[in-house]
């Protein structure tokens, strides 16, 4: 029997291996992922779920679906009706938040004393400085973006 060089015998194993490795991805192909897709929080939100019966699957994006729209409406600064929105956009000094919203601020406000303004959850004079509001996204001038800052 002639002796086969290490190379030789490398090559083949590589090539079995490949072969098997391609068979595994064409059964593997087989997705059973399910996809969807919303625009909420001022993003594209996609869920995939994998392994679950399809009836099963898709009410529970429903379920996650109907909550991303919950903390969007609860959080959103560009809802109008939004209790962040009536936070900001209100002419009353005194306006009742849900717990959810008040705890957040808490947080924020914890934090913004923590990192010596450092984190500062108030980004609208930002957002308007650099022009995000309106699409008219642009380098402030620097007395600009001092005035934001202040």
């Amino acid at each position: 029997m002639a002796k086969r060089s290490p190379i030789a015998l490398t090559m083949y194993a590589l090539a079995i291996f490949s072969v098997a490795f391609y068979i595994a991805l064409q059964f593997a192909r087989k997705d059973d992922t399910l996809v969807r897709s919303q625009v909420a929080l001022g993003t594209l939100v996609e869920i995939q779920i994998r392994g679950m019966e399809r009836a099963d699957a898709w009410q529970a994006m429903d379920k996650v679906f109907a909550e991303v729209r919950r903390i969007d409406t609860l959080f959103s600064t560009y809802k109008e009706g939004g209790p962040t929105w009536k936070l900001n956009h209100g002419s009353d000094t005194l306006v009742a938040v849900p717990d959810e919203v008040a705890m957040l601020l808490q947080r924020c406000d914890e934090l913004t004393r923590d990192t010596d303004g450092a984190f500062d959850a108030a980004l609208e004079p930002l957002i308007k400085a650099w022009g995000f509001d309106d699409d008219s996204a642009a380098v402030p001038a620097p007395d600009i973006l001092t005035e934001a800052l202040a």
